[in-house]
């Protein structure tokens, strides 16, 4: 489109340099295709150098994406929030990843003083497809209780999900591990390439759903406001909680400030703030919750992994088996993880 514009190749390098720009942050493609084909239109009829008539190429784009944030238009993708298609095909992905730690595994098996080699049985094969799904299915469970609820809330179900589906997916290979063939464990390694293979024809053969992108024009950025102040604060609470670095007690309070000045001055909250995406983004962060969050998470997390390495060592006898040790190093990996993490929410602390 820059090509044809005036046809010189520099254009093309600017509009692929701010097509980049757009994309990597987080702009839907097909958005930033119309956004580039606008701004091609206006090199046209105007016959100018983009860099002269719209600057450097990255500012142009961060611009742009300001104006759309602040519209509170649906023109931005969430790379973890996927469609049923994409979730299909990353969790056959995830199972063919799996399978090959699996086979990992069984190589520890050939240790001295390690176990045997674990049989491959129907359960055991269906165990990487059913983790990938339930990977999949806590993604999803989170992303969208995290823009609903809570901090602790959306944590909770996610951990009952997890709890769930590790009890439905027990409650699956037992039973199947009892029937069927059984092979060594070491043709898990064939497990790699058809669970790859899977993704790769599902992916060819399920065609993602077509999206029209919607019409940027001044009526729809228009549209996009018209709130009242009830949905305008449902609106902007749960772009607040996207963000994820505001506490719960912060975003409420934020919420009635806004609320107390719009009736001060008579206004609603979205003629007073604007459209409420564009509300959150503009709000400073608090730089101490995150790494609270995930001083405590990663807390959780080694305390999680030293639990099981123990159960595992006790009821087995073996410290020094390789589960064992994986155990241990995921507790240290967590731990120090923590620490990092505690420096810096020390660090955010400081006056």
């Amino acid at each position: 489109m820059f090509l044809q514009a005036r046809g010189r190749e520099s254009d093309v390098d600017w509009a692929e340099t701010a097509f980049v720009r757009l994309v990597m942050d987080e702009m839907r493609i097909d958005v930033a295709e119309q956004v580039l084909v606008d701004a091609a239109a206006t090199v046209h009829d105007a016959q100018v150098d983009p860099g002269e008539a719209y600057g450097p190429p990255q500012e142009w784009a961060r611009e742009r994406l300001t104006e759309l944030r602040e519209a509170g238009l649906d023109v931005f993708d969430d790379a973890l929030m996927l469609d049923v298609r994409e979730s299909v095909v990353s969790a056959l992905g995830v199972a063919a990843g799996i399978s090959l730690l699996l086979f990992g595994s069984q190589l520890f098996s050939l240790l001295p003083s390690a176990d045997r080699v674990t049989d491959l049985t129907v359960g055991m094969a269906l165990m990487p497809l059913l983790v990938g799904a339930m990977i999949m299915i806590l993604i999803a469970v989170y992303k969208r209780a995290s823009a609903r609820y809570s901090f602790g809330i959306a944590v909770g179900i996610s951990g009952l999900t997890v709890i769930v589906g590790s009890m439905a997916i027990a409650g699956l290979i037992v039973p199947l591990g009892q029937v069927g063939p059984r092979v060594s464990g070491f043709w898990s390694l064939a497990l790699v390439p058809v669970y790859g293979v899977a993704a790769w024809a599902v992916s060819r053969l399920w065609r993602p759903r077509q999206v029209h992108p919607p019409v940027l024009t001044a009526e729809s950025i228009l549209h996009s406001v018209a709130l009242d102040d009830d949905a305008w604060r449902d609106r902007a609470r749960s772009a607040l909680r996207r963000r994820g670095d505001l506490t719960e007690d912060r975003i409420e309070a934020v919420l009635r400030e806004a609320t107390s000045h719009a009736q001060d001055t008579g206004l609603g909250l979205v003629r007073e703030f604007g459209p409420p995406e564009g509300y959150a983004q503009a709000l400073p962060k608090d730089p101490r919750t995150v790494p609270r969050r995930l001083t405590i998470l990663y807390c959780l997390l080694s305390a999680t992994w030293a639990g099981l390495g123990i159960a595992h060592a006790i009821s087995t006898g073996g410290w020094f088996a390789w589960i064992v040790l994986v155990y241990a190093a995921l507790t240290v990996l967590s731990a120090g993880t923590a620490i990092r993490y505690a420096r810096r929410w020390h660090r955010a602390t400081r006056p």
